[in-house]
């Protein structure tokens, strides 16, 4: 079974330096759409069965494009909520100097990079976790057993989440020193045992 995960490529809040989170939706910008239809064309030896992406926008996107680079259609698209991007709360929607600016750089790294700690009215690191592990147990450890492969487009923590099962990783040093780029993808082969 192959296994591949894919941050969304680029987004328009990315390129502004904005924090977009589960709440704000927003598309690719121009190098997204170019790093989307690229990661394609790097992932056309592999014949994906099934296509997980959250609900968001810019992961809907990316799975099209790679898709239309890929050489055929997917067979399956899943659209999955527990894979949408973590819902930063209020201090989702601005621009990160403006928002070290106001809650300062220590506060800020807490916010983002904290596996309990959450900004107000925002998911922590940890509850992601939560819900992308149910995804996981759910769809993917079924899978593995079918022999299948699987293309997962998500978000940042949504990776790193995934990241953290399937290399059994230590949350906290996951979410401290896993950086995901925009379009690469992650492949993992997955032995049935």
């Amino acid at each position: 079974m192959i296994l591949c995960l894919l941050r969304h490529g680029e987004s328009i809040a990315n390129k502004k330096n904005i924090l977009s989170g589960g709440v704000i939706d927003v598309e690719l910008s121009e190098k997204g759409v170019k790093q989307s239809e690229n990661a394609g064309k790097i992932l056309r030896d592999i014949k994906f069965d099934i296509v997980y992406t959250s609900k968001m926008k810019r992961a809907i996107s990316t799975a099209y494009l790679v898709e239309n680079n890929i050489g055929y259609n997917f067979p399956s698209w899943i659209k999955d909520h527990k894979l949408n991007e973590r819902s930063y709360g209020i201090i989702e929607g601005y621009n990160y100097d403006y928002l070290n600016n106001i809650f300062g750089k220590e506060k800020m790294y807490m916010y983002l990079f904290s596996l309990n700690s959450s900004p107000p009215k925002g998911e922590s690191n940890f509850h992601v976790y939560s819900r992308v592990k149910e995804f996981y147990d759910e769809n993917i450890k079924n899978n593995i057993k079918k022999d299948i492969n699987i293309l997962i487009v998500s978000h940042f923590t949504v990776t790193i989440s995934l990241m953290a099962i399937i290399e059994n990783i230590d949350l906290n040093k996951a979410y401290k020193s896993l950086y995901i780029e925009n379009a690469k993808p992650i492949i993992y082969e997955i032995k049935n045992n």
